[in-house]
């Protein structure tokens, strides 16, 4: 599986360098972020580690990969673009996902990318699918056993979590992470009592894109 770590507030209410070490040594095939600045999504993701995160977000996501389907490239890196106001859609949807997806992947695709476009084809139909909290349920149950999070400027909040949060654990902290099998020592984890509410949470963005993937 992969890790999803994001914060909700201060850019220091990060992983500590060990934990962030920790984690890329069990997760070796990819990592990207994403958040929101100036009203798109922006993002960036690279096969090598980024060293000592830099930017002027003081909330955004981070998913390191452990490829379980597909082959490792940056084309299999997360996050993965649904919708994009580039491709001519009506506004930026990125996600990230933890977890292995049944029924989905290949030995050319991940589960993600296939899972990805099949999101894709239903979202271009109905822009507004992503306002309906009919949608993330169904998108829970679809998905169940793992964990995605999707950024748009177009989701109140600008991030929401499948499951909710309150099935995500948190650090010491105060960063949110998918899961804890990767770090080194679970001590630190408490799991978030958090209530999104109906917006799915108080969340906002920024930095700059790679729209080639």
């Amino acid at each position: 599986m992969c890790l999803i770590a994001f914060t909700q507030d201060a850019f220091t209410s990060w992983l500590t360098p060990d934990q962030e070490d920790a984690t890329r040594q069990h997760n070796r095939d990819g990592m990207g972020y994403m958040f929101v600045h100036a009203g798109r999504v922006r993002t960036r993701k690279s096969l090598q580690p980024f060293l000592g995160l830099s930017t002027p977000a003081t909330e955004f996501a981070v998913h390191w990969r452990y490829a379980t389907h597909g082959t490792i490239g940056r084309a299999a890196t997360h996050p993965h673009w649904v919708l994009n106001k580039d491709w001519g859609d009506a506004y930026d949807l990125a996600f990230m996902h933890n977890g292995v997806l049944s029924g989905w992947g290949s030995t050319v695709k991940s589960d993600t990318q296939e899972y990805c476009e099949y999101l894709r084809e239903a979202l271009r139909e109905d822009t507004s699918l992503i306002t309906r909290e009919r949608f993330w349920h169904f998108l829970e149950k679809d998905t169940i056993g793992s964990r995605l999070l999707f950024c748009s400027p177009a989701i109140p909040g600008r991030f929401r979590a499948t499951p909710g949060l309150h099935r995500w654990a948190r650090t010491d902290n105060g960063t949110m992470v998918s899961n804890t099998y990767s770090l080194s020592s679970p001590r630190w984890i408490d799991y978030a009592e958090y209530d999104e509410g109906p917006s799915a949470g108080p969340y906002t963005q920024g930095w700059h894109n790679d729209y080639a993937y």
